[in-house]
């Protein structure tokens, strides 16, 4: 269940209450946490599915509250659904929890190189961001490129923060630029600096 005094409102859709959400620097929308009753979670999803030029359409809300007054916009295309289970019951009556995201936080954009990374505070990030780099490369990366590859990538903003409007919830977006990547690692094996083979067991 939300904690109230770390959650929003939606001023168009009062019934709802968010307790996480990141955006890109544009404001669209990549993770969002909503929670209310069954008929508020459905009207939210039946809305942002509409043409935008019906009345009732929805193409961005506006989070109010815990010192937060901010535009979210959808990209209806992008996004995916993700409903929890429904909590009975409580105080505001059964709830239901409900994930929006962008589909490139579950399935990476392959022929972009490019995917959404999230992650919780108790998280490590670096756990998820190297497999996931070697999952978006088209060309094996080798374990001991490691450092080199993520200073390679840090340089040329390969890997940028996106903005966490609420929550616990930490989002980056990888962008593989897969030429600067491949010159670099080349121009290091050829001084020496990374050996093209894997390092022999100790």
């Amino acid at each position: 269940m939300p904690n109230q005094q770390l959650a929003c409102s939606v001023i168009e859709l009062p019934d709802l209450v968010v307790d996480a959400c990141i955006t890109d620097h544009s404001c669209n929308l990549i993770f969002g946490s909503f929670w209310g009753r069954d008929t508020a979670i459905q009207e939210l999803l039946a809305r942002i599915t509409l043409n935008p030029s019906e009345s009732l359409a929805l193409t961005s809300i506006t989070l109010d509250g815990a010192g937060i007054h901010s535009p979210v916009f959808f990209h209806k295309d992008l996004l995916e659904k993700k409903i929890g289970r429904s909590y009975p019951g409580t105080l505001f009556g059964s709830m239901t929890h409900l994930w929006l995201l962008d589909r490139r936080a579950l399935e990476p954009d392959y022929a972009n190189h490019s995917a959404y990374l999230l992650y919780g505070a108790d998280e490590e990030a670096l756990a998820k961001t190297w497999p996931l780099i070697c999952d978006l490369a088209p060309y094996p990366l080798q374990e001991h490129w490691k450092p080199e590859t993520l200073r390679v990538i840090a340089l040329n903003d390969m890997m940028v923060s996106m903005k966490t409007i609420l929550g616990k919830v930490t989002c980056f977006q990888i962008s593989l630029n897969v030429e600067i990547l491949q010159q670099s690692l080349s121009q290091s094996i050829r001084s020496g600096k990374l050996s093209a083979l894997p390092e022999p067991a100790a």
